[in-house]
C-alpha cells in the first residue's frame, strides 16, 4: 500500500526539524540568533584518503595506503581492503617499477582490444 505525505505531514516535519536545529544552535552559540555564525556551526575537516611515505633516493621504496582501497568499482573485493590499515595509520609497499610489480603481483589482468 502506497502512502503519500500530505502538506500537513511535511509542514509538521519541517517545523520539528527547525525546532531541533534552533535548539542545537542555541545550545552551541547562545540565545541571540544575531550572534550566531555559520562557520561556527558548519566546520569541515578534510582528511586525505591517501597516506604515503616515499624515499626519493630509491623510487622502489614507496609505502602507502588508500582508505577506499584500489578499486573505484562498487562491490569489488578490493574496494575497501585497505581501510583497516588506513585507520591504524599503517602502510603497505606499492611498486611502480614494472619488474617489482610483476614480482609482487598476486594476479594479472590482461586487456586486449
Amino acid at each position: 500500500m502506497e502512502r503519500r505525505q500530505s502538506g500537513a505531514d511535511v509542514s509538521t516535519a519541517e517545523c520539528a526539524c527547525r525546532r531541533r536545529a534552533g535548539a542545537l544552535l542555541e545550545a552551541a552559540q547562545g540565545k541571540d540568533p544575531a550572534a550566531w555564525r555559520w562557520g561556527m556551526a558548519h566546520r569541515v575537516r578534510v582528511v586525505s584518503p591517501l597516506r604515503r611515505v616515499v624515499d626519493f633516493g630509491d623510487p622502489d621504496k614507496i609505502e602507502a595506503v588508500l582508505a577506499g582501497g584500489v578499486s573505484e568499482r562498487l562491490f569489488q573485493p578490493h574496494q575497501n581492503d585497505q581501510a583497516k590499515l588506513w585507520a591504524a595509520n599503517q602502510r603497505r609497499p606499492w611498486w611502480f617499477n614494472p619488474a617489482q610489480a610483476e614480482a609482487h603481483g598476486r594476479s594479472r589482468v590482461v586487456r586486449t582490444p
